[in-house]
C-alpha cells in the first residue's frame, strides 16, 4: 500500500492560506459588529432615557395641573433621589389672544457629557 492510500481524509489539517483566510475576514467583521452592538446599546440607552423623561413631564404636569401651582408662575425642581438624575423647569406663558395659558414642563439630564431634555406643553384656562 502506498503512503497516500493510507491518509485518513477525516485528518486533512487546514493550510496556511486557508488560517490566515479565515483570520483575515474574523479582522475584518469582528470590528464592525462591535460597532453595530455598541450604536445600538447606546441608541437603546438613548431611548430609555427619553422615554422616562417623558413619563416624568406628564407625571409633573399633572401635578402642577391638579394642585394649580401654575398660576404662582415658573417652578423647578428635581424628582428626589429616586430619579435624582433629572430635574424639571415649568413656564407658563400667557397668551393675548384668548383666556388661555401655555404650560411647559421641561425634564433634564445628562448622557454622555451632552444635555439632554423633553418638554410636554398644555393649554391651560385663566379663570380670571
Amino acid at each position: 500500500m502506498k503512503a497516500s492510500e493510507r491518509s485518513h481524509p477525516a485528518g486533512r489539517a487546514f493550510t496556511l492560506i486557508e488560517v490566515m483566510a479565515a483570520v483575515l475576514f474574523v479582522a475584518i467583521i469582528l470590528p464592525v459588529a462591535m460597532k453595530a452592538i455598541s450604536t445600538s446599546t447606546s441608541v437603546i440607552s438613548e431611548a430609555k432615557n427619553k422615554r422616562h423623561a417623558t413619563i416624568l413631564a406628564e407625571y409633573k404636569m399633572c401635578e402642577i395641573l391638579l394642585e394649580e401651582s401654575w398660576t404662582t408662575g415658573d417652578e423647578s425642581g428635581d424628582f428626589g433621589t429616586e430619579d435624582e438624575r433629572f430635574t424639571w423647569v415649568s413656564q407658563v406663558a400667557e397668551r393675548e389672544s384668548d383666556d388661555m395659558s401655555e404650560l411647559s414642563v421641561s425634564v433634564y439630564w445628562q448622557q454622555k457629557g451632552y444635555n439632554r431634555n423633553v418638554t410636554v406643553t398644555t393649554l391651560v384656562y385663566n379663570e380670571q
